[in-house]
């Protein structure tokens, strides 16, 4: 009689089998076994492709903020107008900044450009940074009516996302949401990043600092275009070249 399905206790010396009970059981085990596995590897690979997901945002907000640093750092100290300066050539809000630099080599055949930092809310809810150019020219155009080109999408994501300024150096040393001291440039910079779901900082606030604290004039500190003499404020007959 076949071993495998009976109760009768094994012959002298013979091996003992299993019954078809103890098979059942073994068999559902191992499938437990199996799915306890099969539920790890999920969870592990859940975990894996959540943590590359978020190395990859954390990535592309560090080159996005990497731009933003080296942008701010390179503005120019120029006026609306070399003769008879009224105001900085620089404008700030919450969610929008101008300014002038000097391109990076191989991107200035126009020498000086005109650039734009632009925060947008996109269809979807999530905010967007991006970054155009457009060649300088004098005289001055309104700022509203500069065509802008080159756009460059730095930053996008579940965020929220403003800009903010303040000039310690001034004693401005309150952040403000719209930079309103024509007269002058601010020192510091900073844009916050929010998660839209928890309203926490994605990154820490990140603060960029202007590197040219003075023009070109500043090489004769008494000369009327230095405003190293006032902390960087235009005065009454002087100014920026």
């Amino acid at each position: 009689m076949n071993t495998l399905c009976t109760n009768r206790p094994p012959s002298e010396g013979g091996e003992a089998g299993f019954t078809l009970l103890e098979i059942l059981v073994g068999l559902l085990v191992s499938s437990l076994i199996l799915g306890g596995l099969s539920l790890g590897m999920a969870s592990i690979n859940r975990g894996y492709e959540q943590t590359t997901g978020v190395i990859d945002r954390q990535g592309t907000i560090t080159t996005g903020l990497d731009v933003f640093d080296q942008d701010i750092s390179r503005i120019e100290r120029l006026v609306d107008d070399p003769a008879h300066p009224s105001r900085f050539l620089f404008a700030g809000t919450p969610r929008e900044m101008i300014f002038v630099l000097a391109e990076r080599p191989g991107s200035n055949e126009a020498g000086l450009y005109w650039v734009r930092l632009s925060i947008t809310k996109k269809s979807d809810g999530t905010d967007a940074l991006t970054r155009s150019r457009a060649p300088f020219t004098r005289p001055v155009p309104a700022l509203g009516s500069i065509a802008w080109a080159d756009e460059v999408l730095l930053i996008q994501g579940k965020v929220n996302m403003d800009f903010a300024y303040r000039a310690p150096r001034a004693n401005l040393r309150e952040w403000a949401g719209t930079w309103a001291a024509t007269n002058m440039l601010p020192g510091q910079i900073r844009i916050e990043i929010l998660d839209t779901a928890t309203g926490r900082s994605r990154v820490p606030m990140f603060t960029a600092t202007l590197k040219i604290a003075a023009e070109a004039d500043c090489a004769d500190l008494k000369a009327p275009g230095c405003s190293i003499a006032s902390l960087g404020a235009l005065m009454p007959g002087g100014g920026s070249q």
